[in-house]
């Protein structure tokens, strides 16, 4: 992680502005640490990384208000990282797509602007009644490819 930080000191020092940043075939068991700090980033992709297990909850705490657009594919997620995004406030899409979650259960909240969410191709078996209650203004939700038999009753049901 310390020549990933290392990298993205350049486009700082520079005064270069980072739109997307997309990371492959990471190494890591663990995205931790201030690796976004003084970016001013829209999008990230993160990309054919099975090691990576675990997003610690402060890595996107600098890009939390600036990004738009957050995708994952092909990660050895084994939980939905709530903590970790949650705090992106200003993100519209989410996408997890071939992970190793295998249900939602915490209530995904904190994410007012999110309109798209894909959490596909992996291993979700159940999802809560309330995992949802915190993007009211969701318009796309793209949960194909896992192993979903049955949906709570009410969990998609708005109240005010």
């Amino acid at each position: 992680m310390a020549v990933l930080s290392a990298a993205l000191a350049f486009p700082i020092k520079a005064h270069i502005p980072v739109e997307t940043l997309k990371l492959k075939r990471l190494n890591t068991v663990k995205l931790y640490g201030d690796i976004f700090e003084n970016l001013n980033i829209q999008t990230i992709s993160i990309e054919d990384s099975p090691m990576m297990t675990n997003i610690f909850p402060d890595v996107f705490l600098y890009t939390k208000e600036t990004l738009k657009n957050l995708l994952m594919v092909n990660t050895g997620l084994t939980e939905f990282p709530a903590e970790a995004l949650n705090m992106l406030s200003g993100l519209e899409t989410l996408t997890l797509d071939r992970h190793n979650i295998s249900t939602l259960e915490n209530r995904i909240d904190g994410l007012e602007n999110l309109i798209n969410l894909q959490i596909s191709n992996g291993n979700i078996s159940g999802v809560s009644k309330n995992t949802f209650d915190g993007v009211r203004n969701l318009k796309r939700l793209d949960l194909h490819g896992n192993q979903l038999t049955t949906i709570p009753r009410d969990t998609f049901k708005v109240s005010f």
